[in-house]
């Protein structure tokens, strides 16, 4: 083994020493915080109780959650809330009966309330509509969101395409839907299970 003065080894420990501070030091950051603006398709949820899909006559096409009645809800993983301030929760609906509500909440089924859509006769079971709601506070970042179905009437009362999360700052399309998507975020896109 071959044996290096011990100037070079003090050198050495030193340089690593401050490579190793600076790797650990914090940097702040005077960027200002992104709101969210994130679509989710009701039909990519992570865990649900009492939903079924059917293809939609909405405007993209695709899926849509149907055969929702009081109880049923559906689980969403990692949805991105931004940072604090006004967030508008918009839902996508479609319903012959109306009469009840989708809850959205955090964490849990019986978690927090994010936000309340009511839900009103549209029409039709494809006829649909965009409710909005605006809330002041809300969990930031990255959060479970369920949406929990609520009604008082017997039977399905509602079905759900999307549902989004606009921060303040951006602002949706016409039809309610978010107009853009921070790097990062998931796509959500529906898959066959």
């Amino acid at each position: 083994m071959r044996r290096y003065p011990a100037h070079l080894y003090t050198l050495l420990v030193s340089t690593l020493a401050i490579v190793l501070a600076a790797a650990l030091s914090l940097t702040v950051s005077t960027q200002q915080a992104q709101a969210a603006t994130v679509t989710v398709q009701a039909e990519s949820y992570a865990a649900q109780s009492g939903v079924a899909w059917e293809a939609t006559g909405d405007t993209g096409g695709g899926q849509n959650a149907a055969f929702l009645a009081n109880g049923d809800w559906m689980r969403y993983d990692n949805v991105d809330l931004g940072a604090a301030g006004r967030l508008t929760v918009s839902a996508r609906i479609a319903s012959a009966v109306g009469s009840g509500t989708v809850e959205f909440r955090t964490g849990s089924l019986t978690g927090p309330l994010l936000a309340v859509i009511p839900v009103s006769p549209t029409g039709g079971w494809q006829t649909w509509a965009t409710q909005a709601t605006d809330v002041t506070t809300h969990p930031t970042g990255s959060q479970t969101v369920f949406a929990v179905l609520r009604s008082t009437a017997a039977g399905d009362f509602v079905n759900i395409n999307w549902f989004s999360f606009v921060g303040a700052g951006d602002s949706p399309r016409p039809d309610g839907s978010p107009s853009t998507r921070p790097s990062g975020t998931p796509s959500w896109r529906s898959s066959v299970r």
